[in-house]
């Protein structure tokens, strides 16, 4: 995993888990918050619903992670899902599968990491994020500056 400058492949600084904040209909909870793994659990109490871990993002940019689920309960009762841009994203609800995720995120929306319980009984669900990072986009005028700066190196070579 290659790292811009400025940008973090954990959870630290502006993503440090005191950041966080921590939602459960139930007894779900955080098992694990370490700067380079967050492991959510969902309810078991019974009732069911949604554990979130929830967070604004900072600044423009792509937001990526690795995960992986797992859960004794039957496929279809138990679920983990990510939020972003206005919507819940399917990860899944089969134990054992893990994958990669890599979105264009907009400062000042929210973003949540979700296992949600059906039932809320035979074991909770258990979503395990690790590579967490978000890289900064350059803003327009970076861009615009940026450009201007490749076209006069490019003129210049042209004029030798």
């Amino acid at each position: 995993l290659s790292v811009a400058a400025g940008a973090r492949a954990d959870f630290s600084g502006y993503y440090d888990h005191s950041n966080w904040y921590l939602y459960s209909e139930g007894d779900g909870y955080v098992a694990t918050a370490t700067p380079s793994t967050l492991i959510l659990v969902g309810d078991n109490s019974g009732w069911g619903g949604y554990t979130d871990y929830i967070i604004a993002i900072e600044q423009d940019g792509i937001l990526s992670f690795d995960w992986s689920y797992f859960s004794i309960d039957d496929p279809g009762f138990d679920y983990a899902s990510y939020y972003a841009g206005g919507m819940d994203n399917f990860l899944s609800d089969a134990s054992g599968e893990s994958g990669s995720v890599s979105i264009a995120v907009t400062a000042g929306e929210l973003f949540a990491f979700t296992v949600y319980s059906e039932d809320g009984w035979l074991g909770a669900g258990e979503l395990t994020i690790t590579n967490f990072n978000v890289e900064p986009v350059p803003e327009p005028a970076t861009m615009a500056v940026l450009g201007l700066g490749a076209a006069a190196l490019v003129r210049r070579r042209r004029s030798k």
